[in-house]
């Protein structure tokens, strides 16, 4: 009679166990959301309602944690068309931090005439140690081993 009650007993400790791991375990991002709500923040700007646009696009930045680079310069543009541009420095801060370069961002109309002088020698000072972290971030025997294989 012990062995038909232990097996049972066992099982559904065993079960609660496997359930309480995968209970904890993180639910995997679904990008393609991300994705179907920054068509409608597209949608939003084509439509020139960028107030609209900057709302939806700062809770999707931070309901992700991946930030796209493009995305973050598009944010700060927003900021920018809606008088934040303490925003929109904080936006290409991390754009910076994503690889991209000061001289890209000053070629883009919006920025260059909406960044007072000032703006722009605080991104450039911040450029180098920007730079340092995103490269610090790449993981180059991966990249080789990468290249390597598409070489052959």
């Amino acid at each position: 009679m012990r062995k038909i009650f232990f097996l049972p007993a066992v099982s559904a400790l065993l079960l609660a166990c496997f359930c309480l791991v995968f209970a904890a375990l993180p639910e995997p991002v679904d990008y393609l959301n991300y994705h179907r709500a920054y068509a409608g923040v597209e949608a939003l700007i084509v439509a020139e309602d960028f107030a609209s646009a900057e709302t939806q696009l700062d809770r999707l930045l931070e309901e992700y944690d991946v930030r796209f680079a493009k995305d973050l310069v598009v944010a700060a543009q927003l900021g920018l068309l809606n008088q934040h541009p303490d925003k929109a420095l904080r936006y290409l801060n991390q754009a910076l931090e994503k690889g991209v370069k000061s001289d890209v961002l000053f070629h883009i109309p919006l920025l260059h005439t909406r960044l007072s002088p000032a703006d722009w020698q605080q991104l450039r000072e911040q450029e180098p140690a920007a730079r340092k972290r995103y490269f610090s971030r790449i993981d180059t025997a991966l990249f080789r081993e990468f290249h390597r294989r598409f070489q052959d």
